[in-house]
């Protein structure tokens, strides 16, 4: 196969990916729905977090895919360029974090030279950094006691989504052989 497709398949796979956790987030923790979007757990944060840092510029792409689809199945932004500006916003927070993180640590396409530390340093760093793009695509006033508050929730909800996801997957991979 040639790269064009396989990076096709990796794009496709991460939206996918992404939709059906999404989906299985808001079943897990519909009661945890603060407001919205913003929720207490928000596992989706993990693979947006592990997409990324895996698959560099490919896993931004399937992610700003992953959003636009999101958008669109459930109907939440009415309006193409809103949608379109909030997918962006999402999906552009972990790849400054990514860029940032290749140019100081260089990181391989396996993670190996990612320690734990750092790891929980890019995880916390993605989780800081989504929340107020959220808040500017969806255009709320950035001076607002709402906004910070929004902010510090969608801050705590994707950390504890992407520690869960990252945690659980350590795990996994662990267990097997």
């Amino acid at each position: 196969m040639t790269s064009a497709v396989v990076q096709f398949f990796i794009v496709l796979t991460t939206a996918l990916l992404f939709i059906a956790i999404n989906g299985l987030d808001a079943w897990l923790t519909s009661e945890l729905h603060f407001i919205p979007g913003a929720h207490w757990i928000s596992l989706s944060a993990g693979i947006c977090v592990l997409a990324t840092l895996l698959l560099g510029p490919t896993g931004v792409i399937g992610m700003l895919v992953a959003y636009l689809l999101r958008n669109f199945i459930r109907l939440e932004l009415i309006d193409m360029p809103h949608a379109v500006l909030e997918a962006v916003a999402q999906s552009i927070g972990p790849f400054l974090v990514y860029f940032v993180a290749d140019r100081a640590f260089g990181l391989q396409a396996s993670l190996a030279n990612l320690t734990s530390k750092r790891l929980l340093l890019l995880i916390v760093a993605c989780s800081a950094v989504c929340p107020p793009l959220h808040s500017l695509s969806m255009r709320v006033p950035v001076n607002s006691w709402d906004t910070l508050n929004h902010c510090l929730l969608m801050f705590a909800g994707n950390l504890a989504g992407a520690l869960i996801l990252t945690y659980m997957l350590k795990a996994i991979s662990a267990a097997l052989p």
